[in-house]
């Protein structure tokens, strides 16, 4: 394929060898590319500038050859549409097409809608999964929302529903690791010494990894669960910990402070 000279338009009739214009930097499409490849060839990002004023149904194609890569921006007064508001080109050697698909309606051709097709992905990259495998995530434990109340007599109860990563209630009964600390950040198993102890009081203790301190539990079918703290003392820096088994990060509950029964 021959490589042109873009101060002409293009010359090739439809149908025949498309005209290759190469680009190494950072550039404004304009009406010579029409019609055309852009093979864009460099190490470094580039960025396709898509004009407001070219008309409905000037396309191009490109192409990302070389390493560095390829973003596409509406420039001012355009639009740029693509699937799942993708933006540039998935990887090396990805193609594909821009086509202006509408301009405003007062007849001054000062906003193009461009659309972007092809093997292309948004500022968050791809993912290789499968449905099948996003599907494993489902309903997974991403996070504990706590509330700490106070209780029966120098009780102290921590109450952790489990949420999706959505934000979402998951009402069900889950495995979870919990565990009790004195420091706002969950790193570390309290060494506090309570009165009467700490138990599990909603949900089911499976076992007790250190007594009053650590569980292994089961949700309740609500996906919720507590832990009741009894101490005369009334420690104000007690804080609940949830781990999250898919990402290792910790949910850690507001401190016990104040909030024991009288």
């Amino acid at each position: 394929m021959p490589i042109v000279d873009i101060g002409a338009g293009p010359s090739s009739p439809r149908g025949l060898a498309k005209e290759i214009v190469q680009i190494t930097g950072d550039t404004t499409v304009h009406a010579n590319h029409r019609d055309r490849l852009l093979q864009i060839n460099s190490s470094s990002t580039v960025t396709l500038t898509l004009p407001r004023d070219l008309p409905v149904g000037t396309f191009f194609e490109w192409e990302r050859y070389g390493t560095g890569a390829l973003v596409f921006a509406a420039g001012s007064g355009a639009t740029l549409i693509g699937a799942n508001t993708s933006d540039r080109a998935l990887a090396r050697y990805s193609r594909g097409l821009c086509t202006v698909t509408a301009q405003d309606t007062n007849g001054q051709g000062q906003a193009a809608v461009w659309n972007l097709s092809g093997s292309i992905t948004d500022a968050t990259g791809a993912t290789s999964s499968t449905v099948a495998e996003l599907n494993l995530l489902d309903n997974t434990v991403a996070s504990v929302s706590w509330a700490v109340a106070a209780g029966a007599s120098n009780v102290c109860v921590l109450t952790g529903t489990i949420k999706d990563a959505a934000g979402a209630t998951i009402a069900a009964s889950r495995p979870l690791l919990i565990y009790i600390s004195t420091a706002a950040t969950g790193i570390g198993i309290s060494g506090t010494s309570y009165s009467t102890g700490a138990a599990i009081t909603t949900g089911t203790s499976v076992v007790a990894l250190t007594a009053n301190k650590a569980w292994l539990i089961n949700t309740h079918t609500d996906g919720t669960f507590a832990i009741s703290i009894t101490a005369t003392g009334k420690p104000a820096t007690e804080y609940a910990v949830a781990i999250n088994w898919t990402t290792g990060q910790l949910s850690v509950s507001a401190a016990s402070a104040a909030l024991w029964g009288a």
